[in-house]
């Protein structure tokens, strides 16, 4: 690294700056004042981007940062080629020299309080630009003057972390993350503004109805509900008192911000006693919590003679608007692939109640099957296969598919 590339990062005290290495510095207390100031991006700064921030159950959050300078360096220094006269190639190096002499970091939290530490983990662009002259192809041919004038990089992009951590439970709320940029001509401030969540939460969680009566021939539905703060992937495991059974279903969050879904309970469910447990886990961290018990009543006509049937779906998590994506899975008969069933494809809007009718999708002598299909407004997809007099309706846990 050229030795003025590293004045670039030396010349700062008191808070976190570009390093030619790795390294961590000590968060520069804010004032009321700077606090008070409306968040916005300076003419040095063109974008600043903060990872997941929230406030763990135990280990420390690594939240992850980014920002991107502009014009850091200054015009390069134009050598030009002297006349060849070997056969050789030859290079040259630019040297550009960084106009930005330092960067301070900073992380405000809620209540005008200092921040975290701050590490910056990304080093700068290379300083050099190198390019090389034409080749001659015989010695002592003279080939004409060769000038090349390299453009210097127009920006530079910088990462770095900082650790929320349990204690800091009581500074939920908007925080701030404040880059400071210095040059000869004077210093710029720019700032983002971020939430920070609290910490993952079961607040609640329900079974409709709470006496499942089971029918012969038929799953009967069952509807879930709970209530989860500043969690993802959020399920909820039906389980029986005995442990001969559980189900587990899939939770997704509707406009209301409740998790939902439907279970389908076949006629050889287990009867007796139930209970369910949430589960949600973000990044690293896992959540539980048991609910209330509920019954499940034997058939009266008891078990259908049919076979039973499963089927299984499998969809992105997001998807572009109006732009094809593949939904796919497989069917079960007993313990085998369904050779050349047809299967029903539903789709319902979120925050709609009912499914529509979306088509037919037909499975592989293997069981498989797979459709393109497009979405406009996020919603569920579930499939279905239709019961016959030998074989028993079985209904694919729907998913959730999010339009970007």
């Amino acid at each position: 690294m050229n030795r003025r590339m590293r004045s670039f990062f030396a010349t700062v005290a008191g808070a976190a700056v570009f390093s030619t290495g790795l390294g961590a510095a000590a968060a520069v207390p804010a004032t009321a004042q700077a606090t008070a100031a409306a968040c916005g991006l300076s003419t040095d700064v063109s974008t600043i981007t903060v990872g997941d921030a929230y406030v763990p159950l135990k280990d420390d959050n690594k939240v992850a940062f980014s920002f991107t300078l502009k014009d850091p360096y200054g015009p390069p220094t134009d050598k030009g080629y002297p006349v060849v006269t070997t056969g050789a190639a030859g290079s040259e190096s630019y040297h550009v020299a960084p106009t930005i002499t330092s960067v301070q970091v900073q992380v405000l939290m809620t209540g005008d309080a200092a921040g975290p530490a701050v590490t910056l983990d990304t080093a700068v662009p290379p300083p050099n630009h190198v390019v090389k002259p034409p080749l001659i192809p015989n010695p002592g041919e003279t080939p004409a003057p060769f000038t090349h004038t390299p453009s210097a990089p127009t920006t530079a992009e910088v990462k770095g972390s900082f650790l929320i951590k349990e204690s800091n439970k009581d500074k939920v709320g908007n925080w701030k993350l404040k880059v400071t940029v210095a040059r000869a001509s004077g210093s710029t401030e720019s700032c983002k503004e971020f939430a920070v969540a609290g910490q993952s939460a079961v607040a609640s969680g329900t079974v409709s109805p709470t006496t499942v009566q089971l029918k012969k021939g038929v799953d009967v539905p069952l509807k879930v509900v709970a209530e989860v703060k500043n969690a993802k992937n959020v399920s909820m495991e039906l389980r029986s008192h005995d442990g001969t059974m559980w189900v587990n279903v899939p939770l997704y969050q509707d406009g209301d911000g409740l998790y939902r879904n439907t279970a389908h309970l076949a006629d050889d469910t287990t009867p007796g006693s139930w209970y369910f447990v949430v589960k949600a886990t973000r990044n690293n961290e896992q959540i539980e919590a048991t609910g209330h018990n509920f019954t499940v009543v034997a058939p009266v006509d008891g078990i259908a003679t049919k076979t039973k049937s499963r089927i299984t779906i499998k969809a992105p998590a997001k998807a572009k608007l109006s732009k094809a994506f593949k939904l796919s899975g497989k069917a079960y008969r007993g313990t085998k692939g369904y050779s050349g069933k047809i299967l029903e494809l539903y789709f319902k809007k979120k925050g709609k109640k009912s499914f529509t009718f979306m088509g037919f999708v037909k499975t592989t002598s293997t069981g498989i099957w797979q459709k393109n299909v497009k979405q406009k407004y996020d919603g569920y997809w579930r499939v279905i296969v239709p019961g016959t007099s030998k074989t028993k309706k079985s209904y694919a846990t729907s998913k959730l598919v999010d339009i970007r």
